[in-house]
């Protein structure tokens, strides 16, 4: 039983007894008599006739107020026309059920047929004409009693029923579980603007993933105090992440979080520079005070509590005043910047306004190796542009020589800084004072790159950090590890002999990579299934376009499925009521402890079990994840449905694709276009890839 549910029938009980027992000591009182013969009296035909009458009142009130009740839970959150037109459902329903007990207990069924509104465009609201039925037949007169059954009314509670349908029915169907846990929030995206309504199908899903998150809040790095109660992460994959911090979750009044989800859904979770961030902050801004003006105009003024109730107060006396100036104020008050080093897939650093350390797809890279959408005691780099440099570089920051010498490798790539007596008091970005004139640095300085020749030429070739180390020399190590040999010394183009050791153990690791591809399936097999094979019955592949994306490896059930390929557990695995048990390896390789994801992802289904992995395990290529099996509705024989793909917008290693599957690798790929609520992604052809290794087995 829901809160709202038991709610509603407490107050319902309570106020049921309440009203019977106000109803018998009125009746007692009122049938008490008296005469100057006979004295007191008591009339107890009066008595039962007034008890009688009460208990039909209590009855009828009770009635309506479950019957209301029960349909208001899954009204709670709704705004605007949305939210006038199912309440006008709620009264008329609960409304008839009332007249209904009445009727049965010996009362007249009254309907308002005509009200005021239907005369005055709405201006006014009261009924004026009753039609009563009862024992006695039907009766008209002037009166204001009744169901309002006037047409203007029945016109709003048939589009309530539409709405209160729709609404309901897709949150009982959604791919996402939390939809459920937030459906308040939920009805006022779908009763909100344009970018909300997309917001609440984005969720339903699956696209936009509602988290709740164990932070209290989230603080912008750049700007120390700063809050934001909840925060967006684009996932690279076409989807993005709503992390909602506990904060929000107990900020106490009725629709606070849903003023929070308001402005959640203007953000894309994606750094679109300092001018797109600011476009987008003000969106969402905006979005979220018209979000809590239509939840105070439909629940009172104190429904989102005092803070937002207070924003919204001043924005809109600036904006009904024109002052702009007061406007823009409100909307200062949001951070906007998206601030770090962005490597570069060559090994470069690329300025981003601050110092942590991200990769081309905006997610934070930690020490072990792993991406997370926000800053970690273990995230590369540190706060500053300097210091998280210093820490990126293997720089002690109390060195002043060795600090300087990267001051210079700054200014060298055109990385401008502000005036200063000393290069201690030097700033990197925003606003300030350059050569006597404020420049805003974040703007001026943005995408200027550190290039790795640089990095190596300053002599930091052994001290870099790992993941910085690995971009830069990504391309010449695997020209070494494909040809299985460190002889050919001309692909290091002049790199430095200090580096030369450490080089040579990252080339061995990657040459261990490629070497340990094995088969996939263990045993006897077959391709069962070709790749790119078109259903024209349109009865399989429902969710990939009804084409095969992916090969089918048939064998004996039960027989051992290996990874194959290195790589990291991508999700959890699951257990999909088409594709059935499965799960996912982002492929990648281990050095100096830090783990090197490729963006190339394979994907394993119809598995026997679900594979006792977690997201984040490193898997090698010799790994049983499982065995084949059969699950699945769409599976129809033991098999391995296998598919190997990159997800749109997310870099991935060329090289590593084009050594597993050939220089040719793009011929023949696949762009998956599913039905709405799937991710987009391109899809390559594994049947070569099968026939070269299916006879490499490595227990």
């Amino acid at each position: 039983m829901t809160a709202g549910l038991e709610k509603t029938i407490g107050q319902t009980a309570l106020g049921f007894m309440q009203g019977t027992m106000t109803n018998i000591a009125t009746s007692t009182i009122n049938s008490v008599t008296y005469s100057s013969k006979k004295g007191f009296g008591f009339d107890g035909e009066a008595f039962g006739k007034s008890i009688q009458a009460g208990l039909v009142n209590s009855a009828v009130q009770a009635t309506q107020t479950v019957t209301g009740g029960l349909i208001n839970t899954g009204i709670e959150g709704l705004t605007g026309k949305a939210l006038g037109d199912t309440s006008a459902m709620s009264n008329f329903v609960s409304g008839l059920a009332g007249q209904g007990v009445n009727a049965a207990l010996g009362g007249d069924f009254t309907l308002n047929v005509l009200n005021l509104s239907d005369l005055t465009g709405g201006a006014l609201n009261s009924g004026l004409l009753e039609l009563r039925l009862g024992k006695k037949g039907m009766s008209m007169n002037i009166g204001t009693g009744g169901v309002n059954a006037s047409l203007q009314n029945l016109v709003s509670v048939g589009q309530g029923i539409a709405t209160y349908y729709d609404v309901n029915s897709k949150l009982a169907n959604s791919r996402q579980e939390a939809t459920g846990e937030f459906a308040s929030q939920m009805r006022t995206l779908y009763s909100g603007t344009a970018e909300q309504r997309q917001a609440f199908d984005d969720a339903l899903d699956n696209r936009l993933q509602l988290v709740k998150s164990g932070k209290t809040d989230f603080e912008d790095e750049t700007e120390p105090g700063k809050r934001a109660l909840a925060k967006t992460v684009d996932n690279g994959d076409g989807t993005r992440t709503m992390y909602i911090g506990t904060a929000a979750m107990e900020e106490g009044s009725r629709f606070g979080l849903n003023v929070v989800f308001g402005h959640e859904a203007y953000r894309n979770g994606k750094d679109d520079g300092e001018e797109g961030q600011r476009l987008e902050t003000d969106r969402a801004v905006e979005g979220h005070i018209s979000t809590a003006n239509a939840l105070m105009a439909g629940y009172g003024a104190g429904s989102v509590g005092t803070g937002f109730m207070l924003e919204a107060m001043e924005y809109n006396m600036a904006k009904a005043s024109g002052n702009t100036e007061g406007m823009r104020k409100v909307l200062d008050r949001y951070d906007s910047s998206a601030d770090y080093w962005k490597l570069t897939q060559d090994g470069g650093l690329a300025y981003d306004g601050e110092g942590w350390l991200k990769d081309e797809n905006g997610m934070y890279i930690n020490k072990d190796g792993s991406r997370s959408s926000s800053v970690r005691p273990d995230t590369i780099g540190a706060s500053g542009v300097e210091g998280g440099l210093l820490n990126i570089l293997g720089v002690n920051a109390n060195d002043k020589t060795a600090v300087g010498l990267v001051q210079k490798l700054m200014t060298d790539a055109g990385i401008q800084h502000t005036d200063g007596e000393t290069p201690a008091d030097w700033q990197w970005r925003k606003s300030g004072r350059v050569n006597g004139e404020t420049v805003n640095l974040t703007n001026v300085n943005m995408g200027k790159t550190i290039e790795f020749d640089a990095i190596l030429a300053g002599g930091y070739g052994n001290s870099v950090n790992t993941a910085v180390f690995m971009n830069g020399f990504d391309k010449s190590t695997d020209a070494f590890a494909v040809g299985n040999t460190l002889a050919k010394m001309d692909e290091m183009n002049g790199t430095p002999d200090y580096v030369l050791n450490r080089y040579q153990t990252y080339a061995s690791a990657k040459t261990k990579f490629y070497n340990s591809i094995q088969t996939l399936v263990g045993g006897a097999t077959r391709i069962s299934g070709l790749y790119g094979l078109e259903d024209e019955s349109k009865t399989l592949y429902v969710n990939y376009g009804y084409r095969h994306y992916g090969i089918d490896i048939a064998a004996a059930e039960g027989t051992p499925v290996y990874a194959g390929i290195s790589g990291v557990i991508d999700g959890d695995p699951v257990n999909h009521p088409r594709e059935g048990n499965s799960v996912r390896i982002e492929y990648g390789y281990q050095f100096e402890g830090f783990t090197q994801t490729t963006g190339i992802i394979g994907e394993y289904l119809h598995l026997q079990s679900l594979p006792d992995v977690k997201k984040g395990d490193f898997v090698s290529a010799n790994t049983q994840i499982e065995a084949l099996g059969n699950t699945g509705s769409v599976s129809t024989g033991a098999h391995l449905h296998y598919d190997v793909f990159t997800k749109p917008g997310k870099s991935f290693s060329e090289n590593v694709m084009a050594n597993i599957l050939g220089a040719g690798y793009m011929n023949g790929a696949m762009e998956n276009k599913p039905p709405e609520g799937s991710s987009t992604k391109k899809v390559y052809d594994m049947t070569g890839f099968y026939e070269k290794y299916k006879e490499k087995y490595k227990k």
